[in-house]
């Protein structure tokens, strides 16, 4: 090799190192650094679905806690179950509690040991409920120990529910020592009624990073809601999270874009959501809060509605009972009788009068005889209440068939004529100045009778019967018609209903209306403006006490929901002007049912109020001719009824809501004839204006389906 080739070779080699050296100094940069934290991964102590005929599983013992009498009481292994007929949640088998044949008392355990890395644990677990014997309080008790002879009671699950099923439910048990034993024990009491089924147990360290609070929400056009909600670091170690919004149709913001927690700790942040002031009713919107430290990413959805109107909390009731007749008279309203403070006890002879001006409630003149379960109604300024309970509640024992009449102006009480029959649970209305006693119960069967008094001739007489029985159901008056909704027609196992029927006494007989969005039955009822029909709370299958109110609009034919702020069942309702108010009930909180003093009240969005009424129109139906008109109601309607004609609730025409059109075919000029066609059909002809580009869209409008949103409850789904 020569000098000169010597030179080159020693130059290319300069160049290659040189690039070379370079090319791998950045492929090194390009990797990413590593971080300082320790990952939480989630680990699984017990999946147990009891599939094995070797029963207890593995870890898993049963123990006798109480027994009293034979046949002991008992967990085992069963493949069905009857009383009540089931089958497993999932898989061969599930865990059998015999509380069907051992006597009321007896209890046993149970219980499963592990060894948690972590102290705080989360249970989930499938659960059957039943509706066979209703007055059996059978029960499941989820407790933990330590040394597995001492335990605490961490929540309790009543055995009894309208409808038959299973349920999944979900606890956090922040109770245990890392690296010792931990014990969770089901205790099964028994109450002589019906056995207890368990199934799909689950126990797991909680997730790294959580969020908690209420992201579901509604309100008025132009409202600011507030989302208070909290974020949870299960890290052994400080976090700082990367917040961010994703991008929504309607505003929304955060106070801060980074979230700095200590180690096992939590911290609370706030997302603001705006409802533009031209947000229809029944439309929603979503945004998307995004939490990430690098390594986990949560996406938490909030989801925000335009509702038709708010609750509030108002002042409590001077006494918390459930089945009160709660009624308006004279500009206040009227608390009136009740069972309270448990299941057991006798009426209350309560007259309560709330005054929602200055919010004080005072005791009045005390009933003549104390009962519940009568819903009282206000006739020619006075307040009517037929029938009821004096005690019991659920068979014959007790009822009456007496009516109570009450002067808010004299404050007296005073016998009417009774009812033909005994009853209770029925639903009451007031139409052409007499009164309506509408279904009810007997003490054994729902019914579908309806007694009409008239306060002039003080006569009772039987009128047009419900298309099917109905008890617990609610009620309301507009447009001079009858709606009533809900309910159960049978007693014994109350399974709620979700169809709703009208009645015209012009007409004489009922008809079919619009299906509630979902089965209801024990709530509150009102009317509000001659045009809203409101049912609060109640039975609202699948969750026991709801805190759902269903709204229907009259001109509309449409379904809406407004969330309460508390669940309860057997409270009752009432409106003064425009204002809905629901007092009373039996309420679920914390795992426990108690009665209720709760005072809520309901009041229609500004905007509905203000944006003026769909017109009817009769242009498709100018001429004389009434060929479309049912030959059944020729003669039904005399011409003194006109003001029942659509006319007669025509106002300006809104220019952003969707147009509703009106084709009654009574348009005779000789006479003005109510007949079953003049129902409002609705032809939504356009949307609302705001059209965002990004989704999702917050101006679409919702079918009837997608307004409801999830109870406030005590279950997963």
């Amino acid at each position: 090799m020569t000098t000169r080739t010597l030179r080159i070779v020693l130059l290319l080699g300069l160049v290659l190192l040189f690039f070379g050296g370079s090319y791998t100094q950045a492929r090194e940069l390009q990797q990413p650094m590593p971080r300082s934290q320790t990952v939480l991964v989630p680990t699984t102590y017990i999946n147990e679905s009891f599939d094995s005929i070797s029963f207890p599983p593995l870890n898993w013992s049963t123990t006798i806690i109480t027994s009293t009498d034979t046949p002991d009481p008992e967990w085992t292994y069963v493949t069905s179950a009857t009383r009540p007929t089931a089958q497993p949640h999932t898989g061969a088998g599930m865990a059998h509690f015999n509380s069907y044949s051992t006597i009321n008392g007896n209890a046993a355990r149970l219980s499963v040991v592990l060894t948690p890395t972590t102290s705080v644990l989360r249970v989930s677990f499938w659960y059957y409920h039943s509706a066979i014997f209703p007055t059996s309080a059978d029960t499941l008790l989820l407790q933990t120990s330590s040394d597995n002879q001492n335990y605490i009671t961490r929540a309790s699950y009543p055995r009894y529910r309208a409808t038959d099923g299973w349920t999944q439910y979900q606890l956090d048990l922040p109770f245990a020592s890392a690296g010792q034993p931990f014990y969770l024990g089901f205790l099964g009491i028994s109450d002589f009624g019906a056995n207890l089924l368990l199934d799909d147990v689950l126990i797991q360290d909680t997730p790294p990073i959580e969020i908690f609070g209420t992201t579901s929400n509604q309100g008025c056009a132009g409202d600011t809601l507030l989302y208070p909600l909290s974020v949870r670091n299960n890290y052994p170690n400080a976090q700082t999270l990367d917040l961010n919004l994703a991008v929504s149709a309607w505003p929304s913001s955060l106070p801060f874009n980074q979230l700095a927690i200590p180690a096992q700790s939590s911290r609370p942040i706030t997302v603001n959501v705006q409802i533009p002031a031209t947000a229809q009713p029944h439309t929603s919107d979503q945004t998307t809060l995004q939490l990430s430290n690098g390594l986990v990413e949560l996406n938490q959805a909030i989801v925000t509605n335009c509702a038709l109107g708010q609750w509030i909390d108002r002042e409590d009731s001077l006494v918390a009972a459930r089945y009160s007749s709660v009624v308006s008279a004279d500009g206040a309203l009227f608390q009136i009788g009740g069972q309270g403070p448990n299941n057991n006890s006798p009426a209350l002879a309560n007259t309560l009068r709330y005054q929602p001006i200055t919010g004080s409630w005072q005791q009045r003149a005390a009933m003549l005889t104390p009962v519940f379960g009568a819903d009282a109604a206000t006739l020619n300024g006075e307040i009517y209440v037929a029938g009821g309970y004096t005690t019991g509640g659920s068979t014959t024992t007790g009822l009456i068939s007496s009516l109570q009449i009450y002067s808010p102006t004299l404050d007296t009480w005073r016998s009417g004529p009774s009812l033909p029959i005994a009853l209770a649970y029925y639903q009451s209305a007031v139409v052409n100045g007499k009164l309506y006693i509408i279904g009810g119960s007997n003490g054994s069967n729902a019914l579908t009778s309806v007694w009409i008094f008239d306060p002039i001739a003080q006569v009772w007489n039987a009128g047009s019967a419900l298309m099917r029985a109905r008890a617990f159901a609610s009620a309301g008056v507009i447009g001079n018609k009858i709606y009533v909704a809900g309910g159960t027609a049978t007693i014994s196992n109350q399974t709620a209903m979700d169809t709703m029927e009208i009645f015209d006494p012009n007409l004489g007989f009922w008809m079919p209306a619009p299906n509630l969005p979902r089965r209801q039955m024990q709530g509150g009822d009102a009317q509000i403006l001659d045009r809203f029909f409101v049912i609060t709370t109640g039975y609202s299958m699948p969750v026991v006490a709801s805190n759902s109110s269903l709204i229907f609009d009259q001109q509309t034919n449409q379904w809406s929901e407004v969330l309460l702020n508390s669940s309860r069942y057997g409270a009752e309702a009432d409106s003064i002007n425009d204002t809905v108010f629901v007092v009373g009930g039996r309420q679920f909180a914390n795992n426990v049912f108690t009665m209720s003093s709760r005072n809520e009240s309901f009041q229609i969005c500004r905007f509905v109020l203000t944006t003026a009424t769909p017109t009817p129109t009769a242009t498709a139906t100018s001429t004389a001719t009434a060929t479309n008109t049912p030959t059944n109601t020729a003669t039904a309607t005399p011409t003194a009824t006109a003001t029942n004609t659509p006319t007669n609730t025509a106002t300006n025409t809104p220019t952003n809501t969707p147009t509703v059109t009106l084709t009654p075919t009574n348009t005779s000029t000789a006479t003005v004839t109510n007949t079953p066609t003049n129902t409002p059909t609705v032809t939504a002809t356009g949307s609302p204006t705001h059209t965002p580009t990004n989704t999702p869209t917050a101006t679409q409008t919702l079918d009837v389906p997608d307004l409801f949103l999830p109870l406030v409850g005590v279950e997963l789904r």
